[in-house]
């Protein structure tokens, strides 16, 4: 069996007619991530895509459930106690709504907020208390939240989001290299608006 160093899940909805939503961009990321570390995507039997790939001599796992995000938690445990993952090496990549386009937060623990995805996966591990990478698609409160969260980007916040993720693959190599919380504290003093 494999050793991973961390196993980083973004969230999202599959399927073509989701894929400029705001739920998405955790799987934006990921597969932006893929790519350039030179890895693809494939299915899985446990209702994930996965792929692999090694920065600097750690393994890294990426997977993208196929659940949809309410049931995002069932694929997160079932890969964790497959693969004997433990907890302190899972990150969770997810929008938030409280954060403008553009910007992002580290954070280690906490309720979900709201967010169905992080809800799904507290009740199925049992615990808030895990490492995550917020990225903020913004908020409107003239529109319901679960309108809000399924409506698409626009080019432009899509093309802010896009050149957000250059910075956040070195977020997680800080991560692989040094831990979350160095990266917390470096990037959320930075990031702070």
């Amino acid at each position: 069996m494999i050793k991973y160093d961390i196993v980083m899940v973004g969230l999202g909805n599959p399927g073509k007619k989701y894929e400029r939503n705001r739920h998405n961009v955790g799987f934006r990321f990921l597969d932006q991530f893929a790519k350039v570390q030179k890895t693809s995507f494939v299915n899985s039997k446990f209702n994930v895509q996965l792929a692999e790939c090694e920065i600097k001599n750690k393994r890294c796992l990426l997977v993208k459930p196929l659940t949809f995000m309410n049931a995002s938690g069932a694929a997160v445990s079932q890969i964790l106690n497959y693969y004997k993952i433990p907890i302190e090496k899972l990150l969770v990549v997810y929008d938030d709504i409280s954060f403008d386009v553009g910007n992002y937060k580290l954070k280690k623990k906490g309720a979900s907020g709201r967010h169905k995805g992080i809800n799904s996966i507290i009740e199925q591990l049992g615990t808030e208390i895990f490492d995550r990478i917020k990225i903020g698609v913004g908020k409107n409160k003239d529109v319901d939240l679960k309108n809000w969260v399924v409506s698409n980007l626009s080019n432009e916040q899509l093309n802010i989001i896009e050149s957000l993720f250059l910075e956040l693959n070195e977020v997680v190599k800080v991560i692989l290299e040094e831990s979350f919380d160095y990266a917390m504290n470096i990037f959320n003093k930075k990031n702070a608006k």
